[in-house]
């Protein structure tokens, strides 16, 4: 009679010890594998190594597809065409809890209290209407700041939500400061992108030294970082804003003007 031997399954193998006798093949992908560089393997970049028996291999990199976290795209956020298009005028800030970014939002409001040129408004637009309250979801959004205002003895921005895909949800809208101190809290892990377009200066813009010459905020208008928007029992849901008390009619819909 004769000998026959049943080849071991993936399963099988996987349940032995790491002690086990291995064949050679398996001996040499393990020797292999301690020789490539797992960051450029991460990258996507083939790698070139040589085996203990001189034998050259060609490993394929680890070119997972992932999704960008500004724009949903199947990308790195560091290629995002739409993130680059945004910087172009305006500064960036990551607010996040990770240690790379956890200063990012104190210097934000640095800048806002202390730096942010106030826009004019022209003849006849004195009285602007804007929110005191936004939903959850636009909290959570990446955002633009389009421009800052002085209203009596309140500070105003002009701003545009982004939707998933980087796009503004609804065009842009006026918030008080109250809104604006939530939408700059961020206490989360995950980033969150705000995009300044008040470094780019415009013609009649009022710059920080000169506040003092026209409309000053009251102290309870400075973006403190105490948020308490979020939790209001009156924030509107889903996309239904609650326009603010002022001399000018409640908004009817939004400006769909960037």
């Amino acid at each position: 009679g004769g000998y026959s031997v049943t080849k071991p399954s993936t399963s099988l193998i996987a349940s032995q010890s790491k002690k086990r006798l291995a064949p050679k093949h398996e001996l040499q992908r393990k020797a292999t594998s301690k020789k490539l560089n797992q960051s450029i393997q991460r990258m996507g970049i083939k790698q070139v190594v040589e085996t203990a028996s001189g034998v050259e291999i060609e490993a394929n990199g680890k070119n997972k597809a992932g999704s960008c976290s500004m724009c949903k795209g199947p990308h790195k956020v560091t290629a995002c065409t739409r993130r680059s298009a945004l910087k172009m005028g305006a500064a960036e800030y990551i607010l996040s809890m990770d240690e790379q970014h956890r200063f990012a939002e104190g210097r934000l409001r640095t800048y806002m209290n202390n730096s942010m040129p106030y826009s004019l408004p022209e003849e006849g637009q004195e009285d602007v209407s804007y929110f005191h309250h936004v939903d959850a979801g636009s909290l959570r959004s990446n955002v633009i700041i389009h421009e800052a205002r002085n209203v009596g003895h309140a500070v105003i921005y002009s701003v545009s939500f982004l939707d998933e895909y980087a796009q503004p949800a609804h065009g842009s809208c006026w918030i008080s400061t109250e809104v604006m101190n939530s939408v700059i809290t961020h206490n989360r892990k995950k980033p969150k992108y705000v995009y300044d377009e008040t470094v780019v200066s415009k013609p009649g813009w009022v710059v920080q030294r000169q506040k003092d010459d026209c409309h000053t905020a009251s102290n309870g208008d400075v973006l403190s970082g105490n948020k308490h928007n979020e939790d209001d029992e009156n924030v509107a849901v889903g996309c239904n804003y609650a326009a603010a008390e002022s001399k000018s009619p409640a908004l009817d819909g939004w400006n769909e003007s960037m």
